[in-house]
């Protein structure tokens, strides 16, 4: 929540900016098995940042890993759960495009 502060403070701050950029929070890299709720459950019930918070989350996926004998998208690799992958960022994608009105 810190750093989340931090950023949020430094934002506002920044006097040559109009409008300040809209804020919102992606849970990533979630663990697929034995996660601990307990630091989203805050987060989410955050006065200010609660409202923020993506419904959808990315989980913890290898396909995300970066390495360098690959480059393109995470989505082009042809694994298993590439297309679980592909459906949880594009439901983000449709989250963000309705929170922030495009």
């Amino acid at each position: 929540m810190l750093g989340l502060e931090l950023v949020a403070d430094f934002l506002e701050r920044l006097p040559t900016i109009h409008p300040k950029p809209a804020i919102s929070i992606l849970l990533n890299g979630i663990p697929n098995q034995g996660y601990d709720m307990s630091t989203e459950n805050a987060l989410r019930a955050h006065q200010t940042f609660g409202p923020l918070v993506l419904t959808n989350k990315i989980r913890y996926s290898r396909l995300l890993v970066a390495t360098s004998d690959y480059t393109g998208f995470a989505t082009d690799k042809p694994v298993p759960y590439r297309l679980l992958l592909e459906a949880e960022i594009g439901l983000i994608a449709d989250e963000l495009a309705v929170q922030w009105g495009i």
